[in-house]
């Protein structure tokens, strides 16, 4: 509601931009200088009316074509309403139907329908990209109800509800966050404490003065010594070996180092020989790790205080209990964007987190929002945001390295519930999601819609 946005109807009036758009009618055997066009967007699904708005055509010439004024199309209802454009925008949803037509005084009906696209990302009319979604909904506890709705089924519809709003904001971009199939959307309990981490954020060698002993699945592993100025992989390392002869599965991955680190730690994350997460935990009364100077933990996800979640310094490793909930959770598809939904953060620092590619480290391609965030629906988009994150692989908001425009929606601390709210995304964001996470990235996590 803007001046981009032309409010004029005079015949020769102009727009400078190109998301605005005019209906032309031909029609030179028709009276008059004055028609009336309807212009209709219609479902995918079973073509009925999504919205419609009326137009007045009008030309200077009699035998010359009809023009409408300049109309916006929108995704949500927010903008479908803002204050001082109504009669101007039209909602419609991507790859739906975009139907002008017009009824003739004597009396035929004409009709030209085009798809909603974003112009510029493909030839033809295949003019949107999908992003494949895997939510995870956690339970409190093992057996607890979800962290969100009454019941199972009450938190897949606050999930699919997200997924809605989040694609009103990406269809600025062409974009479309998928989670269609019927696995797409899970109700999980928290992972057992199936991860162990050495050096767990300060990644110190070890001393050499040590062991480690623990108990895996009712098995006793250790004790093993540990080695002088062993780095956290090297220990990690001894300790696949240990379990892999026990006859377990064992991942190790390194993590970035944090801040404060001297070097990255590494974590384990241990399955039974049949697949399934195992069970570790510490010998009573025995140190899991003995060593002055190197520190091995279990890690575990407890839900019941919230999420321990990240800071500026540990920002790209994550904190153990995130990593052990991502990397126990999340599925092993490059391709995939996995989301997991909360209850809470511990220390209510924040609403939501992603873990992009840029970080360098195992987790990527996953955000996690908790209800806070989801409750701000209209007002922070939240899901949308670390969504957003992901799709451009940028940890940073443009507000903290940039003049403050708490209109855009990768803004850090906006929450208007207004035209004027964090959804916007500028033409520049759209062709830097293309270059990080289209079809030529690796990995690619959008997809052209066929």
């Amino acid at each position: 509601n803007d001046p981009s946005l032309p409010s004029s109807s005079a015949y020769n009036a102009t727009s400078s931009d190109l998301r605005n758009l005019r209906m032309e009618l031909s029609a030179p055997a028709q009276g008059g200088k004055q028609q009336a066009l309807h212009l209709i967007a219609q479902y995918v699904q079973n073509h009925g009316t999504r919205d419609a708005i009326s137009l007045e055509v009008r030309r200077d010439e009699p035998r010359g074509p009809f023009r409408s004024s300049f109309v916006r199309l929108v995704a949500d209802d927010m903008d479908r309403h803002a204050p001082g454009a109504r009669g101007h925008v039209l909602r419609v949803s991507l790859l739906e139907s975009l139907r002008a037509r017009w009824r003739a005084p004597d009396g035929r009906s004409l009709s030209q329908d085009i798809r909603v696209g974003v112009r510029g990302h493909m030839d033809g009319s295949n003019s949107a990209f999908r992003v494949k979604l895997r939510v995870h909904i956690l339970r409190s506890h093992d057996g607890g109800p979800p962290v969100v709705g009454l019941n199972d089924e009450s938190a897949v519809e606050v999930a699919r509800s997200q997924i809605v709003h989040a694609n009103q904001i990406w269809a600025q971009c062409g974009v479309i966050l998928d989670a269609s199939d019927a696995a797409d959307i899970e109700v999980v309990a928290p992972p057992p404490p199936a991860l162990i981490s050495v050096a767990d954020g300060d990644g110190l060698p070890s001393r050499g003065d040590g062991t480690i002993q623990f108990i895996a699945d009712g098995q006793t592993i250790g004790p093993l010594t540990t080695q002088p100025y062993a780095l956290p992989l090297e220990t990690a390392m001894s300790i696949s070996r240990a379990l892999i002869g026990a006859d377990f599965q064992v991942v190790v991955t390194i993590n970035p180092r944090t801040q404060f680190g001297a070097f990255p730690s590494a974590d384990l994350v241990v399955r039974r020989s049949t697949g399934e997460l195992a069970t570790l935990s510490p010998i009573a009364d025995v140190p899991l790790c003995s060593d002055s100077q190197q520190r091995v933990r279990i890690g575990a996800v407890d839900l019941r205080d919230g999420l321990y979640e990240f800071d500026n310094m540990t920002a790209q490793a994550g904190t153990l209990e995130e990593r052990t909930l991502l990397k126990t959770r999340a599925d092993s598809d490059p391709t995939t964007l996995d989301v997991f939904l909360i209850n809470s953060f511990a220390r209510g620092s924040r609403q939501g987190e992603a873990f992009i590619e840029a970080s360098g480290g195992p987790l990527m391609n996953a955000v996690i929002v908790d209800r806070n965030g989801l409750s701000q629906l209209n007002n922070a988009w939240a899901l949308a945001h670390e969504v957003g994150h992901v799709l451009l692989d940028e940890p940073l908001h443009p507000d903290n390295v940039g003049p403050d425009r708490p209109w855009m929606l990768m803004d850090a601390d906006s929450s208007r519930g207004s035209v004027y709210g964090p959804k916007r995304l500028t033409e520049a964001e759209c062709q830097r999601l293309l270059y990080e996470s289209g079809p030529q990235a690796i990995p690619a996590l959008l997809s052209p819609v066929q």
